[in-house]
């Protein structure tokens, strides 16, 4: 499984992917970096299960 946050400065139209992705092995969990962006970017968190699996992200916050 793969974990990662996305971050968009126009309201989720484009983003820059995949920040701080981390490896999360079955049963366990990972620390990524504290990402806090005070200048208006909007952040998501995103997942897998595995390569060429379905990405699910949060909504944008």
């Amino acid at each position: 499984m793969h974990v990662w946050v996305d971050r968009s400065d126009d309201g989720g139209k484009t983003w820059e992917p995949q920040l701080g992705w981390r490896q999360v092995d079955a049963g366990t969990s990972v620390h990524t970096e504290a990402w806090r962006d005070p200048n208006g970017y909007l952040m998501r968190a995103c997942g897998d299960s595995g390569y060429n699996t379905n990405i699910t992200c949060t909504g944008w916050y």
